[in-house]
């Protein structure tokens, strides 16, 4: 199979809220953690249950990442794929999500 990967995947495990999009209701709050992360996409575990075309709306915090501050990263993803996570006793999934659109903000 041929990589079809455009851009630098990196391995950060960092917290990650996602929203589904275009609701703010209370329950439309999901969280989980980043298993890598690109400038085209994310890969994420999560507990609750997102759809396949889903756009939602997720945070990031880059903590540290410059002397004195922390780096809050906000955007608009679809999802493209799920799949159960298997090595985890839990019922996390696990979460592709091209990402849209984003911004770089400082904390």
């Amino acid at each position: 199979m041929r990589e079809r990967r455009t851009a630098k995947r990196f391995q950060l495990d960092l917290p990650i809220i996602v929203r589904r999009a275009p609701t703010l209701r209370e329950n439309d709050v999901v969280s989980g953690k980043t298993r890598n992360i690109s400038t085209g996409g994310i890969y994420f575990t999560t507990e609750r249950r997102l759809t396949v075309d889903e756009v939602v709306d997720f945070s990031l915090t880059f903590a540290g990442l410059v002397e004195g501050a922390d780096i809050l990263v906000r955007g608009r993803a679809r999802v493209l794929r799920l799949a159960p996570r298997p090595e985890a006793i839990s019922e996390r999934l696990l979460v592709a999500a091209t990402i849209e659109i984003f911004h770089i903000l400082r904390a």
